[in-house]
């Protein structure tokens, strides 16, 4: 569990995660997120009233269309 900061964190959602739920992130305060590939399901609100400066995951960039 995280809790919500006024200074911006890096954080690396675990590999085990393949779900976030909804609000799971509400109102954090992230310089990064990376989010791995098994988390395969983002719930309505997961990042709602959240600061990212950078979000990572793989899987939301076809490389053969770039």
């Amino acid at each position: 569990m995280i809790s919500n900061t006024e200074e911006a964190i890096d954080y690396a959602i675990p590999d085990s995660v393949i779900e976030l739920g909804e609000y799971v992130f509400y109102g954090m305060n992230f310089a990064s997120v990376v989010i791995p590939d098994s988390v395969v399901v983002i719930e309505t609100h997961a990042f709602a009233y959240t600061t990212i400066e950078s979000i990572t995951k793989s899987e939301l960039f076809n490389q053969e269309e770039l």
